[in-house]
């Protein structure tokens, strides 16, 4: 976080745009776009992807959005090249102190860093023969495909673009006075879950959850001025018809959450039986 907001800082111009690579870049992406976050503020100039070999083993519902290979601009980027190198000096540094381990890991990524600089013209001419290579590759594979099985790659776009926008569920669609309504049933929900259990463990955790959906609930009543003395009662009748759109909303999201089971219980299947995948 403190080399991004550094990074972010050497390159002030709001119209550069960056790309970042990172393991689990999915969870990463989830704490930045918080708005207590410092990094809040610069998050539309970031791009992120999970490194090619640790994708694979996340959800298909993350790699959705964050593989490599289905984000624009990034093209055959591994993500792996700097811990590739850096991992060599893993034996050597792990007895140093910490000052001097970060002193070699410093003018290791220095030495690197030239020498990528000095090899840039070879590697991109490299990687863009290589790229055709898997183009062909790949366009007969399709052809193949649609042969077989009617299946364009027009369609596949279209199916992978569906699923991405899928992932925006419809609680982030809610108008305001449903959203209102949703986190008071839920701090409804919560109040009724404090009154039931001894344990303190649980009891803090509960706690935490309430005080966050208070501050929800009153985030949503400055948007909609209602004043704290006139807050909903999600059970009074007169709110029957936003109570039946919550109930409609939540079976959608159940119904939706078993459909992602199904299809990542297929997914992990098909590469578990598939003899010719190759990766991690």
């Amino acid at each position: 976080e403190c080399l991004i907001d550094n990074f972010q800082h050497k390159f002030p111009n709001s119209d550069q745009k960056f790309i970042f690579l990172y393991d689990i870049a999915c969870s990463f992406h989830a704490h930045i776009s918080k708005s207590n976050n410092p990094l809040h503020l610069y998050q539309d100039r970031f791009k992120w992807a999970v490194s090619i070999f640790h994708a694979y083993a996340h959800t298909p519902s993350c790699q959705k959005i964050y593989h490599p290979r289905t984000i624009e601009s990034i093209g055959l980027t591994d993500g792996e090249s700097l811990w590739s190198y850096l991992g060599k000096f893993v034996n050597i540094t792990k007895y140093m102190k910490s000052n001097h381990r970060l002193d070699i890991l410093g003018m290791a990524l220095e030495h690197i860093y030239q020498k990528l600089i000095k090899k840039l013209a070879n590697n991109l001419l490299k990687r863009f023969r290589n790229a055709q290579m898997v183009e062909k590759d790949s366009l007969e594979k399709l052809a193949t495909f649609e042969q077989q099985y009617q299946i364009t790659l027009q369609l596949i776009e279209e199916i992978i673009q569906k699923q991405k926008e899928h992932e925006y569920t419809i609680k982030n669609n809610l108008k305001s006075e449903d959203a209102y309504f949703e986190v008071l049933m839920e701090l409804n929900t919560i109040i009724n879950n404090i009154s039931k259990t001894n344990d303190n463990k649980k009891l803090e955790t509960l706690e935490k959850k309430r005080l966050n959906a208070l501050k929800k609930i009153e985030s949503l009543e400055s948007k909609l001025n209602i004043l704290e003395s006139h807050r909903w009662n999600p059970m009074d009748s007169k709110y029957s018809n936003y109570l039946i759109n919550y109930c409609i909303n939540q079976l959608n999201m159940i119904i939706n959450k078993l459909r992602n089971e199904r299809n990542e219980y297929f997914f992990k299947t098909a590469y578990l039986y598939d003899k010719n995948h190759k990766g991690k």
